[in-house]
């Protein structure tokens, strides 16, 4: 009959939602996977976050660095960049002899501690180019060496004429500089009517160049072309065929941070640990089951909870044809067979005519349903599908007594 046939495509319709949540809740379960390795292998690569200064190798503003960065690079044989800390970095990315590392016009000078790596490298046999910030109040010293870049009042101008060993005399140079230097035991190697601009003093097998202004490495002294010559003088003045790595920590760690202290390099491992956590906390609460709110009505008690309890006893017995009897039983009564025996054709016509079938499937039915449930035992699957059945007879017949 036609309720069978509606029992398999209810069945096939609960399988079908089924594995749609499931193909779901996999799909959900691939995103959150897919974010937790992307956050872990941001311990391998990470990007740079550094806001960088006006005043670096990646900046270009009239007193940033980056044509001469991108020179250097052009004309020098090897030349990179140091983001890393320096106490960090030379004993990792810096530290052979053979650099020469260059500290162009830093906002912060190193401390102490890194004077003292920083002079303890040089001694072994590298080189070091550092650079007086031309807008910084605080003087260039290095108490080790006895330098020190003091103030002056002295600019000079682009006609005039600098003594220098690193560039020929008929070249024209626009040299900026408020500061001179004071080094009584190096050699000077730039000078003009302010003062010594340039030292380079031997420290070990390595060597040391201090410079009064950084003005000569800016995007504006890049525009002539002399001064980009004596700009790479400066830095070939530590030695030929070395390696350039250009310093850009000090200008990164003198720019004022509050959260981005939390990217750097000593708590980054820590930050993406705690971000891995929340992402699983996340992914495992993701998950809702319920309501989102307690309910605002109290619940209240089924007041079918004694047919429930029979259920489960037809359950655990496993066995229908109790339940299907009851209510076989409780429909005959209901319309009233016995009373029309013989004369049953009076009561099932009018059902029958409803359920668009014949009278003797109907009363067929019935007889094979009062079969069944004398059988000692009946599956559940049988007395579902029987009681669905008798439930559509008793709809039927309902409907003809409302009309």
């Amino acid at each position: 009959m036609t309720s069978h046939t509606q029992t398999e495509s209810n069945a096939l319709s609960a399988q079908e939602g089924t594995a749609q949540r499931r193909r779901q809740i996999v799909k959900r379960s691939l995103y959150w996977l897919g974010g937790l390795l992307l956050l872990l292998m941001l311990h391998l690569w990470f990007p740079s976050l550094s806001p960088g200064t006006k005043y670096d190798t990646h900046s270009t503003s009239i007193t940033g660095k980056k044509i001469f960065y991108l020179l250097a690079k052009e004309e020098l044989i090897d030349v990179s960049r140091n983001d890393k800390p320096l106490s960090f970095g030379l004993s990792q990315q810096i530290g052979a002899s053979y650099q020469t590392l260059c500290l162009l016009g830093p906002i912060r000078y190193p401390k102490k501690h890194e004077w003292e790596e920083l002079l303890e490298w040089v001694f072994r046999g590298g080189s070091l180019v550092i650079a007086a910030h031309a807008g910084s109040s605080r003087n260039l010293k290095i108490d080790t060496l006895n330098i020190e870049v003091e103030e002056t009042s002295f600019r000079r101008d682009f006609d005039d004429r600098i003594d220098s060993n690193l560039i020929d005399s008929n070249k024209q140079v626009y040299w900026e500089s408020d500061k001179k230097i004071k080094a009584p035991r190096a050699e000077t190697i730039l000078e003009t009517k302010g003062g010594v601009q340039a030292v380079v003093q031997q420290h070990g097998s390595g060597k040391v160049i201090v410079i009064a202004s950084d003005h000569v490495f800016t995007n504006e002294s890049m525009f002539h072309e002399d001064n980009s010559l004596l700009a790479l003088s400066f830095i070939q003045a530590g030695g030929d065929l070395r390696e350039i790595i250009i310093d850009e920590e000090l200008n990164r760690s003198a720019t004022p941070k509050a959260i981005g202290l939390l990217f750097e390099i000593p708590f980054r491992p820590v930050l993406i640990q705690m971000l891995a956590m929340i992402l699983l906390y996340c992914w495992w609460h993701h998950f809702r089951f319920g309501p989102l709110r307690p309910q605002a009505m109290s619940p209240r008690r089924n007041i079918v909870d004694h047919t429930d309890a029979v259920g489960m006893m037809y359950y655990k017995s496993q066995s229908g044809n109790a339940a299907v009897r009851a209510y076989l039983k409780q429909l005959i009564g209901q319309l009233k067979l016995r009373s029309f025996k013989g004369k049953e054709h009076r009561v099932l016509d009018p059902i029958a005519i409803r359920m668009q079938s014949s009278t003797d499937e109907l009363m067929d039915y019935l007889t094979r349903t009062a079969r069944a449930v004398r059988k000692t035992k009946l599956n559940r699957k049988s007395a579902s599908e029987m009681i669905y059945e008798l439930a559509i007879i008793r709809q039927a017949s309902l409907s003809k007594k409302k009309k």
